[in-house]
């Protein structure tokens, strides 16, 4: 149902430029399956970003919106066959099973669907390297592209920039069926080019873990203050049934530790509970 993944595919990873990553095409090669997944895929509500960092863009978390063939895919990206040849890409031991990366249960933080309307777009920036609440190593990332019949001129690129994000090394054209895999780091610069024609983007991200600790002074999370980073890593260390019954006088006592303290970026970016 798969193409067959080979190890020797590791070299061609390592030698891509501007950093790690591969491109495999026609990744599904079930088209009764590829053909059902599409049709079921969640529909699309755009949203603008206040940061300005994307426009007309949705992206859809809880997996229990998700059909049977969507996570019959997400479980395969999970599983051991697909993860042994992460692992050997990236050189680490990767955390099996969809049932071990969901948060509270249902939600894929940051991954899942994402989709970008007509005229959408999405900023050069760098993922997080680390889970957002264990602050586990964050090696790889993986995206497969949804949208039958995309085309070089419908935009929407997925751009790769140098270590300094001032120029665009690379860009990837979605391609239907299309599996990009690379390397997430802290100068993985990547953004998407504006949408030119009346589809949606869509694909399916996957962000994968191994169970090495990040220090937090050498965690990164795009768009929170550094305020926020210390409050969050002060309450990683508290019981979680504490810092549910006592977080109000968390709050207060980070107001007064920290000057300015914002705490609708806090409860945004914690997810500690």
């Amino acid at each position: 149902m798969y193409t067959k993944l080979e190890k020797k595919l590791k070299k061609k990873y390592l030698n891509s430029q501007p950093y790690p990553h591969l491109i495999i095409d026609n990744f599904i090669t079930d088209d009764f399956f590829l053909k059902s997944l599409i049709q079921k895929i969640p529909v699309f509500e755009p949203s603008v970003s206040k940061l300005n960092d994307y426009k007309n863009r949705q992206t859809v978390l809880d997996v229990n919106l998700y059909s049977e063939e969507i996570l019959k895919v997400l479980n395969y990206f999970y599983g051991e066959e697909f993860l042994s040849f992460c692992d050997e890409l990236c050189d680490k031991k990767l955390i099996r099973g969809l049932e071990n990366n969901l948060h509270q249960g249902n939600i894929l933080k940051g991954g899942g669907i994402h989709q970008t309307g007509p005229e959408g777009y999405m900023q050069v920036h760098c993922d997080p390297n680390c889970h957002h609440e264990k602050f586990w190593l964050r090696p790889i990332n993986a995206i497969l592209y949804l949208t039958p019949e995309w085309e070089k001129k419908d935009g929407g690129q997925f751009e790769m920039w140098d270590a300094t994000a001032n120029k665009i090394i690379k860009k990837i054209t979605p391609r239907f069926n299309r599996l990009l895999l690379f390397s997430n780091q802290i100068n993985s610069f990547h953004s998407i080019s504006k949408i030119n024609s009346s589809k949606i983007r869509t694909s399916l991200a996957t962000f994968f873990y191994t169970k090495e600790v990040v220090e937090y002074k050498n965690a990164f999370f795009p768009n929170t203050s550094q305020k926020v980073h210390e409050a969050i890593d002060i309450l990683n260390k508290i019981d979680i049934n504490k810092r549910k019954k006592e977080i109000k006088k968390y709050i207060k006592i980070f107001k007064k530790k920290f000057d300015n303290f914002d705490e609708t970026e806090f409860y945004k970016n914690c997810n500690l509970f």
